[in-house]
């Protein structure tokens, strides 16, 4: 049995790996094979008295349960406590993953998870540029989901944009730290990944996702010291300003979404309205899209366009500040130093992949809901949960 299990745990995996860009309903597949493994590892790790929890599961547990008191206590739809199961997955998973680098995955398993990772990635970049300039995808057999911007094999070009920046920042800490990486993924194989991944990113023109990426990428050089972080700060902030002033693209992706500007403004003032009628649990999980329009009504937020506008803060943290209150609003806040600090204590190659990672949830999640989106939270909570069960090392990926 003990084995039959760990080969779910290692089945779940696989599955995210692979279709986490490329079909979302068949992710799902991961949550329904993670979950047994996850609640047996927990009970086993109970059972043998070598329970442990850090201080961001903790903190995530916490906003676990401030999310469900705060639909409970609004009388909001119950079934939208069933959108946590992303975040209670996510710990349960921590535990089985603990158990199958400890005792069943193996170099080869390793090696398979990184380079099907980064093909499927690439896969789905480089069918929605292709989808992009001809007006048809060919996998899901659909006019492409957005007339001028990249969505790979998404269905919204927002979820592909800034799920892929965290693809990228992972990339881009793996080249950082390359040569302790090389065993276990193929260098041409992750370059062109990374190139065709860039190219879709660039191209599904998400300003956020964009700025998201340029600000966390000096953290993976974090431990090559100051001169390596101010340098590469600067040739991002250079090359911006440059395409920028001497592109049409980029003119037009940073200058010209006016109307895109004034929605999110109105976005953060009604939610921070919400918040400020319902302070401590919010008006729900989940449902700030359903009450946004009649605040702005309330207060006159924005023209008529924004006022007719449903849908989330794009805002991690006011999302959650509108929906669960001021103790989700912490407990989120909690998450991320907690996560953050543990990975710098590690000062391993674990922590140097992961503390860009947290920088770019972070930072692109000020313009845009990351951590409530389906596609995107499948990719958090798996790299949540690795830098969670891998233990601390030296040198290498593991040992």
């Amino acid at each position: 049995m003990l084995k039959a299990i760990r080969h779910l745990t290692y089945a779940s995996m696989f599955v995210l790996v692979l279709f986490v860009f490329v079909s979302f309903s068949i992710t799902a597949g991961h949550h329904i094979l993670i979950a047994l493994p996850g609640v047996y590892f927990l009970a086993r790790a109970i059972q043998k008295k070598n329970f442990s929890m850090s201080a961001s599961m903790w903190s995530l547990l916490a906003l676990i349960i401030v999310s469900a008191l705060s639909i409970l206590v609004n009388d909001g739809p119950i079934k939208n406590i069933f959108n946590l199961k992303y975040y209670l997955l996510g710990i349960l998973a921590i535990f089985a993953y603990r158990d199958q680098i400890e005792n069943a995955l193996t170099e080869k398993k390793i090696k398979i998870l990184m380079n099907i990772f980064f093909i499927a990635t690439a896969f789905a970049s480089l069918v929605g540029v292709y989808a992009l300039f001809t007006g048809f995808n060919p996998v899901r057999m659909k006019p492409a989901a957005h007339p001028t911007r990249a969505s790979g094999l998404y269905g919204m070009c927002m979820s592909y944009a800034y799920g892929m920046g965290f693809v990228l920042i992972s990339s881009i800490g793996i080249l950082a730290n390359s040569a302790q990486v090389k065993k276990y993924l193929s260098p041409k194989l992750h370059w062109v990944s990374f190139l065709s991944n860039l190219l879709g990113f660039i191209l599904s023109a998400a300003r956020g996702s964009i700025l998201g990426l340029i600000g966390a990428t000096p953290l993976a050089f974090l431990h090559k010291g100051k001169k390596w972080i101010i340098g590469i700060y600067a040739i991002g902030l250079l090359g911006l300003a440059g395409i920028i002033g001497f592109t049409s693209f980029g003119h037009k992706v940073f200058l010209e979404r006016l109307t895109s500007d004034s929605l999110r403004w109105s976005q953060f003032q009604a939610s921070f309205r919400m918040f400020q009628e319902k302070p401590i649990l919010g008006w729900g999980y989940k449902t700030t899209s359903d009450h946004i329009p009649a605040i702005k009504q309330k207060y006159d937020i924005g023209g008529d366009y924004e006022k007719n506008f449903t849908g989330h803060a794009h805002n991690n943290f006011l999302e959650h500040l509108a929906s669960t209150g001021l103790l989700g609003f912490l407990a989120l806040l909690a998450f991320h130093f907690f996560w953050a600090f543990e990975m710098f204590k590690r000062k391993d190659l674990i922590g140097q992949i992961t503390i860009p990672f947290i920088g770019y949830l972070f930072i692109s999640g000020q313009v845009q809901y990351t951590f409530g989106d389906g596609e995107n939270t499948f990719l958090i909570m798996f790299i949540y949960g690795l830098s969670q069960a891998i233990p601390r090392i030296k040198n290498e990926l593991l040992s």
